[in-house]
């Protein structure tokens, strides 16, 4: 889809981006296009090739804002995404030094805002290394995580040996590559001797509370064993005069007789 639009004679089409926030511009992205004659121009510039010079200048002028041809309409969107949660404003505004056919056919005016908005959100990153409960308390735990070591993630997925000049690259991505992974395997010792460690103390945690429990059950055991010994005797007591009481009609008999 073409841009269509007529202009006056010796106007250039320019446009300015400004990006702004409560305290005021922040950066400005200037382009447009060379001086034309007064004609009824046709194809002025693709839409696609338009929007790639926009975003191109706005790139170059270090303005967060990304310039999209929707619907044959120009959509701005900010690219200023998770730098600040605390509600900065911001704004974008053309400034428009052209024909007024061809602004109308953009549908702009000059000096005009065409959005504005608050950003206010908070993000949450996802932890992915591995969490280790190390301890008996909800707090005792170790999280540990490997770097990617894959030959690409390395850099040694293209290796040149045909030259000189590749070759030297090439060892010095093998002495990064090398430095890379003996940072790792450092970090990977401190996790094995920790984890060693914790070992150990759960090793001397668990004999500690095996002979607290021995002893506990073993005090058990004698009160039980006094308990019993002591009913034993109240039960021989009461038998023994429960006989002697039963004894006593018969001894009665035998004084009568």
């Amino acid at each position: 889809k073409a841009i269509r639009a007529e202009a006056t004679a010796a106007e250039a089409a320019k446009f300015n981006i400004k990006v702004s926030d409560g305290e005021g511009d922040v950066a400005t992205a200037a382009f447009g296009f060379d001086t034309i004659s007064s004609l009824a121009m046709a194809d002025l510039e693709e839409v696609d090739a338009f929007v790639a010079n926009a975003n191109k200048k706005l790139k170059d002028a270090n303005v967060d804002v990304r310039v999209d041809a929707v619907n044959g309409s120009l959509a701005f969107t900010s690219l200023a995404v998770g730098t600040d949660e605390n509600g900065v404003k911001s704004a974008v505004k053309l400034e428009l030094d052209l024909g007024a056919s061809f602004a109308n056919s953009l549908g702009f005016k000059s000096g005009t805002a065409y959005g504005s908005g608050d950003t206010n959100f908070k993000m949450h990153i996802v932890n992915t290394q591995a969490q280790l409960q190390i301890g008996a308390d909800a707090g005792d735990n170790m999280k540990f995580g490997i770097a990617d070591m894959s030959t690409k993630a390395l850099g040694l997925d293209k290796i040149d040996l045909t030259s000189v000049a590749g070759a030297e690259k090439s060892l010095e991505k093998l002495n990064q590559a090398l430095d890379k992974v003996s940072s790792e395997r450092s970090k990977l010792g401190a996790y094995q001797n920790r984890l060693e460690y914790t070992i150990s103390n759960l090793q001397n945690t668990n004999t500690n509370l095996t002979s607290a429990e021995s002893r506990i059950r073993d005090v058990d055991m004698a009160k039980e064993m006094i308990m019993y010994t002591r009913n034993q005797i109240v039960t021989q007591a009461a038998t023994s005069m429960l006989a002697q009481a039963n004894s006593i009609p018969q001894n009665a008999l035998s004084l009568l007789g």
